[in-house]
C-alpha cells in the first residue's frame, strides 16, 4: 500500500542504480555495475556524523519488511538469511568543466558498456502518443465495458498529426482488452467493442507508414483480486510468511515474473502475432524490484531482474 501510495502521488524511487557529487574543482560519479540488486542509494549531509556531504551505495544483507497481523497491529519483519552478491561499483571523475549533463553521459556510457542500456536500431520516436480505448464501469446494479477510443478513431488521430508533418510516433494502446483499463491480469482478447482483428491490423499498417510503431500496453506485474484470471495461492509472490503479499483490502496482488512470462507467451504472443503491431509496452516493470520466498519457485530480485530483462527483449 505505500508503495502503491507513493507512486501514485509521484513520489519515485532511484530507478537507476547510480549518484553521484559535483563541486567547483570537479565531479565524480558513481555507476553500480553489478548487485545493484542488493544495494540502496544513502544520502547523508554535512550535519550528519562528518562535516562533508555524501552520497554512496549501502549493501542490503537482510531485507526489511512489515506487515499487519489480524489484529490490525503493524509488525517490522526481518530477513533471517542473508541475501547478497558480489557488488561492482564503477567511478568516472569530471574535471572543472563537468555539470550534470557531462555526469549523466558518464551514467549512460557506463551503462552501454555493461550492457544495461541498449543503443536503439532506430530513430528516436518524436513523440509518445497513449491511446485509451476503454475502461469497465462499476456500478451497483452492473459492470460493463465502456468505449473512449475505437481502433478507427485511433487511426483518425495518427494520421491527423501525419499529416501535420508528424513522423516517428510511438503510438501505445491501453485497455484494449476484454477487461480494459486498470485491471490485471488482462487477457490477450482484443475488445470487440473498439473494433476487430483486422481493424487492428489496419491500423498497424497505417502506423507504420508514418515510419512509426504501434504498442499495445501490458501490465505482467500486477493482478486485481476480483478480476481472477490467476490464483492467489499458486500465482502471486509470498512472503517470509509464506503468505501472499497483497494490499489492506486484499484485492491487489502481484504475478510471480515466471508465472506472468509463460502467460504472456501462451496467449498474447500467439493472439496477436499476426497483426502487424510494433510489440508491446510492459506497464509495471522496473517500478518495484521484488522477490518470492514461495518454497516451491523461490526468486530473488536477481532472479526477477533476469527474468524482466528477458521479457523485456520481446517488447518489439
Amino acid at each position: 500500500d505505500k508503495i502503491s501510495d507513493s507512486i501514485n502521488s509521484g513520489v519515485r524511487g532511484i530507478l537507476i542504480p547510480a549518484a553521484g557529487v559535483k563541486r567547483a574543482s570537479g565531479s565524480v560519479v558513481g555507476f553500480i555495475e553489478h548487485g545493484a540488486e542488493y544495494t540502496s542509494i544513502s544520502l547523508a549531509t554535512s550535519q550528519y556524523m562528518f562535516a562533508v556531504n555524501r552520497v554512496y551505495a549501502s549493501a542490503i544483507y537482510r531485507k526489511t519488511g512489515t506487515y499487519t497481523g489480524a489484529n490490525g497491529v503493524e509488525y517490522t519483519q526481518i530477513d533471517r538469511n542473508t541475501d547478497i552478491d558480489n557488488i561492482t561499483i564503477r567511478y568516472a571523475f569530471g574535471g572543472e568543466n563537468s555539470d550534470y549533463s557531462s555526469m549523466a553521459a558518464d551514467v549512460r556510457n557506463m551503462m552501454m558498456a555493461s550492457g544495461d542500456l541498449l543503443k536503439s536500431k532506430k530513430d528516436p520516436y518524436s513523440m509518445k502518443l497513449d491511446i485509451i480505448n476503454g475502461a469497465v464501469e462499476e456500478t451497483v446494479l452492473y459492470s460493463a465495458y465502456k468505449v473512449a477510443t475505437t481502433l478507427d478513431e485511433a487511426g483518425e488521430m495518427t494520421s491527423y498529426l501525419g499529416k501535420n508533418g508528424v513522423k516517428g510516433i510511438a503510438v501505445e494502446l491501453l485497455g484494449w482488452q476484454d477487461e480494459g483499463y486498470g485491471l490485471y491480469p488482462a487477457s490477450g482478447n482484443l475488445q470487440g467493442k473498439i473494433g476487430s482483428q483486422s481493424d487492428l491490423k489496419t491500423l498497424a499498417k497505417q502506423v507504420n507508414a508514418m515510419n512509426s510503431d504501434l504498442f499495445l500496453s501490458v501490465n505482467l506485474v500486477n493482478a486485481s483480486g476480483d478480476l481472477g484470471g490467476f490464483s492467489k495461492r499458486s500465482d502471486v509472490i509470498y512472503d517470509a510468511t509464506d503468505v501472499g503479499i497483497t494490499n489492506a483490502k486484499g484485492t491487489d496482488y502481484i504475478l510471480n515474473p515466471i508465472v506472468a512470462q509463460k502467460a504472456k507467451n501462451q496467449s498474447l504472443t500467439k493472439a496477436l502475432s499476426n497483426t502487424g503491431i510494433s510489440g508491446f509496452s510492459y506497464e509495471g516493470i522496473g517500478k518495484i524490484l521484488f522477490e518470492d520466498y514461495n518454497t516451491k519457485r523461490r526468486m530473488n530480485r536477481s532472479d526477477t531482474v533476469a527474468v524482466q530483462k528477458a521479457t523485456l527483449k520481446t517488447s518489439a
